[in-house]
């Protein structure tokens, strides 16, 4: 015991502070209540009262206790920095700087006031304020390093960085034993990226103060950052032992073993970090915390607690996040609340719990611990950001952006109020000149208020404002990366790319030492298509901090892009050695083994992800992945409900698990789990798009289409709400409103390469190939590296049939990702439209080498095979595509329309009903086998219209399954009459059923009497009937689909052709009807059009026999063609003629002339330059110089002569001629 002498309040204070330390609060109450007896007028028993009061959460009598101790010393600058502390950790700024101000007038010959309005206003970045603060404190205390280093931490966050290495030093040489002096300098060399000096001046700061822990832990930090763990855990101890009831040392120690995966060392670390700061003897609270941790009943939990509440919170706050990340909610939720009850002013322990809350989510309850943060620290930027996210999460705009604006505020110079004026005032400034004026007010505050702000404006599409909270948080903390990288991010998708650039570069500037910084740059160098660039930045990640995995992973993820998996797996597993708690290492390798076809070490991986992070659901989804391609669907789904049982706000998860469900045609939890999910990230493009989905599936349009629109209407600033809304407008027959939705997509992120490809392809199929090219065109200028924009711009070329160009766009694709299949598959697809089929056969078997296990190229290989009319090698591809993913229908499906196709109706039923087997809810399957059941001759034809009814039982609107249907009772029963209207039905769902429409038009124009003799009947009253309906519901596609069916039977050519363009501009990615369209064009010998029709259906089938028919059609037409200017294209300058003048016999070639004529219908002509005696196939044929035209219509015309003097029809476009 320590004897104390009753009228020597020196012992009494160093009592008191002696059990703060070991965490027995009411001792060291009474003791300061003690000393106040004895020493009425000596302000420390007071100001320690006050303290104790504070930290307990009884801020009244803290207030109290504080200006008691003005009262008995008003001269004391302690007294006057303290009552400035507490106001300033109640929110109240100006009262806070009110109280400093005063310890600097009652004392200034102290620095303690001086140093103190430093600390405020470089916390509420006025920089200005904070140098004359610190400056002051120099003055009047030349010999003290705290005015120094607060002046240097000033320069620092103003990017000032000379100025600040200055003031560190000088800190070091006025007071060369002060261990804080060198931790600062050596922090400074940290950022900088200077690591072995940052270690020397840690080791002089551990020299000069071998019993201060911050030089240790400072040391394991920078030795942990560099993957030097043995020295990194060798400093944590060295902590510890230098300092035993330093709290946080203990943390960082037990943070070492977590990251290194000793889970449960950590959690006795963490304990023994909160032991070290209780109330009596360690290994007594060490067994309690066990017990209350491990407690069976709240009940028991709670008891123990009581015995608990001394202690420090970082230990209770490290160890709930230890518990949570384990998926022991209950504990966390212990360590939590205790963290709190040890201090109830401190945010983070109600931040802890209302994030644990928000996991499991407990909505409400998370909301209300968010604003009691904000209540217990009205100062705490990171709780009013929390409140804001919460309402942001929820949908609601102004809740979330007034969140954020007090987050700015609280950690502003000035009133609060003003500032919230100020900043409402800004963010809406009509003017750049308003918004600069109105910033430069707003220059104080905290960066991450800012960016919260600037990404909500962005979700919104303000691109304005969020602009501007960006800037402001560049502004407020010039060396934070975070600010510039959201910045650059913003302008990529503005599509602003050399802004973008420079922002990125700004951020490794700003921030040399970030593996942030330098993997945003490479990610941004490998879009741009920059690999050697790339990797080099993410090789500076690496370097600058070995110890992080994220540099590891992107570069390679570099590294699986082109194709080298030796490398990548190498980096995957240096970032799982560097941190092994990480679950992205585990899932990066186990993908990269999926891809290599072995599932067995993919599994291996995705289950040490599930174990390394058991609250993660990604591990989980991705093993279940792996259970269903082997046909386990029991498991997948035991494994996706336990994901959502420890993640139940993850709205992955939960489309996973609709996903799962749907493939066993569960359609109703399926439909649940895509609502939740959308209910939980409203954010998220894919929930939506999985709920329109199922809606289409089941054949409720308005449904699907209200999903959609509300997508757009959450999300106003997203180009994927848009394109969603056109894909499925687009599906639904609305080919203008389709359209529209990507024009606006465009116009809100204009750097979207999604955005671009959907807006070309949209022009394309409509034939407007000019506005097509563009758009292809400028997604590959802004993202270079962009396999999708590569791939997008080789069909526009295929479409202008610009072979060569094509093929550099496919090859380009190949080359930009080597380990993606799609690519490859792509242009397999365009040799086997060609008809150049063992080139595609080829290349397929380069996808299988990237992904040997990818089911589309299979079946692929298998169709072309089969086409080939090598029937036994496709089986044989086929069924090895089944084997490779038993959960998949698609290949059965195929096996058995081959061999229903061959007329062997058991081998298609085996097949049918395997893939029956793995997917139960595959309409398409089952329609297989009811057509097999009624083409089979002994098979009565009951059984196939009861196979039908349960396709249609699955879904209800499926078009396909009507047709069938249809099919069934017109030919196994007769019953024509309801077999017309299913037809109808089908084509009113879905307006391509091409079967549809032209077994309903041949039911009606053919009878069959006696023994199979069928009678032609006259399909005019048929005709007038559709036209009726064509003329009182002019927007309907279908009607128009019949009618041109119709006409066609009818050998009406003209009008024909009339409703199959009307047909073509509802939906204009029916390759049936371009086909159908194409050949009518031919017989009227109009070679323009009929070109046109042909090209869009190719490119709209590739790797199908369709398909290469319709390129065959394109190239005996493209024998004399005009490729380049397009029919009525507007021209200026001189003018490339592109096309192909060749015969089909090429000895026959004599000469190719182009001439022009004025006009529409030209009665003379002129040739171009000179007769030429060479053919051209897909080159310039001639060049026009139209600067000495007068401006307005021409016609260039296109002649092949041969070596008779005959000549095939010429080809003619229109051109405009503008100056």
């Amino acid at each position: 015991a320590i004897e104390v002498a009753p009228a020597d309040p020196s012992g009494y204070l160093a009592l008191a502070e002696l059990y703060l330390s070991t965490g027995e609060r009411t001792a060291a109450e009474e003791t300061y209540r003690r000393m106040i007896a004895v020493a009425p007028t000596d302000p420390r028993g007071y100001l320690g009262l006050g303290w104790v009061y504070q930290v307990q959460g009884r801020e009244d009598e803290a207030l109290a206790q504080f200006k008691a101790a003005i009262a008995v010393s008003p001269a004391s600058a302690q007294a006057h920095v303290q009552l400035g502390d507490w106001y300033r950790l109640r929110g109240k700024a100006e009262r806070a700087e009110e109280a400093y101000q005063q310890a600097v007038t009652v004392a200034p010959g102290d620095s303690t006031g001086y140093v103190a309005l430093g600390k405020l206003h470089l916390s509420k970045g006025n920089w200005a304020a904070a140098e004359e603060a610190y400056q002051q404190a120099i003055a009047v205390a030349p010999a003290e390093p705290r005015g120094y280093i607060g002046l240097g931490q000033t320069y620092e966050v103003q990017g000032r960085h000379d100025q600040a290495l200055s003031m560190f030093r000088a800190a070091v040489e006025v007071a060369p034993a002060s261990a804080q002096a060198h931790v600062q300098l050596g922090d400074w060399y940290r950022l900088q990226g200077d690591v072995e000096k940052a270690e020397e001046a840690f080791q002089q700061a551990i020299a000069m103060g071998p019993t201060d822990p911050d030089g240790y832990v400072n040391l394991g930090q920078l030795y942990q950052s560099q993957g030097r763990y043995d020295e990194a855990l060798a400093q944590f101890q060295a902590a510890v032992r230098a300092a035993p009831t330093f709290v946080e040392a203990h943390v960082r120690l037990g943070d070492w073993d977590q990251q290194r995966g000793n889970v449960e060392t950590a959690r006795e670390v963490y304990m023994q970090a909160i032991a070290v700061a209780s109330r009596g003897d360690m290994e007594t609270v060490l067994e309690k915390l066990r017990r209350w941790a491990e407690a069976s009943s709240e009940t028991e939990a709670r008891h123990l607690a009581q015995e608990l509440v001394s202690g420090n919170q970082s230990g209770y706050i490290a160890l709930g996040k230890l518990y949570q990340a384990q998926g022991n909610y209950t504990a966390a939720e212990r360590a939590f609340r205790q963290a709190i009850a040890v201090a109830p002013i401190d945010a983070r322990g109600y931040i802890g719990l209302g994030q644990l809350y928000q996991a499991q989510g407990r909505f409400e309850e998370a909301l209300a611990q968010f604003q009691a943060a904000v209540d217990a620290a009205p100062a705490s930027v990171k709780a009013h950001i929390q409140v804001g996210d919460w309402y942001r999460r929820q949908g609601d705009f102004a809740a979330a952006e007034e969140a954020y604006q007090r987050a700015i505020a609280v950690a502003s110079s000035g009133d609060s109020q003003t500032i919230l004026d100020l900043l409402y005032q800004w963010s809406r400034a009509r003017s750049k000149i308003e918004a600069r004026q109105l910033a430069s007010e707003l220059v104080s505050g905290n960066s991450s208020g800012y960016i919260a702000l600037g990404e909500l404006y962005l979700s919104r599409g303000d691109f304005v404002a969020a602009e501007r909270a960006y800037r402001q948080a560049i502004a407020v903390a010039p060396t934070d990366a975070g600010g510039h990288i959201r910045l650059a991010q913003m302008y990529r998708v503005q599509g602003q790319y050399q802004q973008a650039q420079a922002q990125f570069q700004a951020a490794v500037e700003a921030a040399p030492a970030s593996s942030r910084a330098w993997v945003a740059l490479g990610d941004w160098y490998r879009v741009r298509g920059e690999w050697e660039a790339a990797e080099a930045a993410y090789r500076q990640a690496i370097t600058v901090t070995p110890g992080y995995a994220d540099g590891y992973l992107a570069l390679g993820g570099l590294y699986k892009a082109g194709g080298d998996y030796s490398a990548a797996e190498r980096m995957f597993k240096s970032a799982i050695e560097v941190q092994p708690r990480s679950v992205a290492g585990y899932l990066a390798l186990g993908q990269l083994y999926e891809a290599q076809a072995d599932p067995a070490r993919a599994e291996e991986q995705f289950r040490r992800a599930v174990e390394a992070a058991p609250a993660d659901p990604s591990g989980y989804i991705n093993l279940a992945r792996i259970y269903q391609a082997c046909g386990q669907q029991q498991r997948a789904l035991d494994l996706l409900r336990a994901a959502i049982a420890i993640a139940p706000i993850s709205g992955s998860a939960h489309v996973a698990l609709g996903d799962a469900y749907l493939h066993q045609a569960d359609f109703s939890p399926a439909l649940a789990e895509y609502k939740k999910a959308v209910a939980l990230e409203p954010n998220s493009s894919g929930a939506y798009r999985a709920l329109i989905q199922i809606y289409q599936a089941l054949g409720q349009p308005k449904q699907a289409l209200a999903w959609a629109r509300t997508a757009v209407e959450r999300n106003p600033g997203s180009a994927w709400a848009e394109i969603t809304l056109g894909d499925l407008y687009a599906r639904q027959g609305q080919a203008e409103k389709a359209l529209a939705a990507y024009q606006r997509a465009v116009a809100k992120e204009p750097g979207s390469v999604e955005a671009l490809v959907a807006l070309g392809w949209a022009y394309q199929i409509r034939g407007f190939q000019e506005k097509a090219m563009a758009a292809y065109q400028k997604a590959v200028t802004l993202q270079p590296g962009s396999v999708s924009a590569h791939l997008a711009l080789a069909k526009g070329y295929f479409g202008e049939g610009r072979i060569e160009a094509a093929l550099n766009e496919y090859e380009t694709a190949i080359a930009l990702n080597l380990s993606a299949p799609d690519s490859y598959l792509a242009l397999g697809g365009f040799y086997h439209a060609r008809g150049q089929h063992n080139e595609a056969l080829q290349i397929y078997q380069q996808a299988l080498d990237a992904d040997a296990h990818h089911v589309p190229t299979i079946l692929a290989i298998g169709d072309t095979l089969a086409q080939l009319g090598k029937i036994t090698e496709a089986i044989e591809q086929y069924r090895e595509a089944a084997e490779v993913n038993r959960g998949l229908a698609a290949p059965e499906l195929a096996l058995g329309d081959l061999y229903r196709g061959l007329g062997d109706f058991g081998q298609a039923v085996q097949a049918y009903e395997r893939g029956l087997a793995a997917q139960p809810g595959d309409v398409g399957l089952h329609v297989s086998l009811a057509l097999t059941f009624l083409q089979d001759s002994v098979r009565p034809p009951e059984e196939a219209l009861q196979q039908v009814e349960r396709a249609l039982a699955l879904n209800p609107g499926s078009a396909v399954a009507y047709t069938a249907k249809a099919h069934i009772l017109a030919q196994g029963f007769g019953r024509i009459d309801e077999a017309l209207s299913l037809y109808e039905r089908a084509v009113r769902i879905d307006p391509r059923q091409t079967e549809a429409y032209r077994s309903a038009i041949n039911l009606q124009e053919f009878s069959v009497i006696g023994a199979g003799h069928r009678i032609r009947h006259d399909l005019d009253d048929l005709i007038a009937q559709y036209e009726a309906i064509r003329d009182a519901n002019p927007d309907q596609p279908w009607v128009y689909g019949m009618l041109a069916y119709a006409y066609e039977a009818e050998n009406d050519v003209e009008e024909s052709i009339s409703a199959f363009e009307s047909l073509l501009n509802f939906i204009p990615d029916y390759a049936d009807a371009h086909c159908e369209v194409a050949q009518l064009y031919e017989r009227t010998g109009e070679k323009r059009p009929a070109l046109n029709h042909w090209s869009i259906c190719a490119i709209l089938t590739p790797g199908s026999q369709r398909g290469a028919n319709a390129e065959g059609h394109r190239d005996q037409l493209n024998h004399i063609a005009i490729t380049y200017p397009l029919d009525g294209a507007i021209v200026t300058g001189e003018v490339e003629i592109r096309g192909t003048a060749i015969l089909p016999e090429m000895d026959d070639f004599q000469f190719y002339k182009v001439e022009l004529g004025t006009g529409k219908q030209p009665t003379s002509w002129s040739v171009i330059g000179d007769i030429h005696t060479s053919p051209v196939i897909n080159g310039t044929l001639a060049v026009l110089d139209t600067d000495d035209l007068p401006a307005g219509a021409y016609t260039l015309r296109l002649t092949v002569v041969d070596q008779r003097g005959n000549f095939p029809p010429p080809d003619q476009i229109r051109i405009t001629v503008q100056h």
